[in-house]
């Protein structure tokens, strides 16, 4: 399998599903927070979406680091807010590449927002970072995404 078929099938999709369904019901009142941070949220949903897959929850440097059979360990820095900010979801990860501990790591990062636009940033998204996967969904009268970048190689 390769590298994107493994992040698409065994990593996005999973917590996308999860996100999705139980975001219709958490989301809708998130958007009343203009500007706020969920990644506790997010991160809660990932974990039980991946399980097992999850090796260690990290309060510094990318939020998971997860299991595979790759020698070469794989971190999931998780970025949710109730809008759409590209330059905050993308500065970690880069900021993480730049650091010795994630030289040599492969590093992804796992967004969520919301928007009234999300076609116009996700075109300025794939200017900064690979983009992945992405799902768009709806939660009450707002329009999120959730996605899967990688570095611009």
């Amino acid at each position: 399998m390769s590298d994107d078929a493994f992040l698409k099938d065994k990593i996005f999709r999973p917590i996308a599903d999860r996100v999705k369904s139980r975001g219709e019901d958490s989301l809708k009142d998130f958007t009343r927070f203009v500007k706020s941070g969920i990644e506790g949220w997010l991160k809660v949903e990932a974990v039980q979406a991946l399980g097992s897959r999850v090796r260690k929850l990290q309060n510094k440097g990318p939020d998971l680091e997860l299991e595979t059979d790759d020698p070469i360990k794989l971190f999931i820095e998780l970025k949710a807010a109730t809008d759409f900010n590209i330059k905050w979801i993308t500065q970690d990860l880069y900021k993480y590449l730049r650091e010795q501990e994630y030289k040599n790591a492969r590093l992804f990062c796992l967004f969520l927002g919301a928007d009234k636009d999300i076609s116009t940033k996700l075109k300025r998204l794939s200017g900064q970072a690979a983009v992945i996967a992405y799902r768009r969904f709806m939660a009450g009268n707002d329009e999120w995404i959730i996605g899967l970048i990688g570095p611009c190689p």
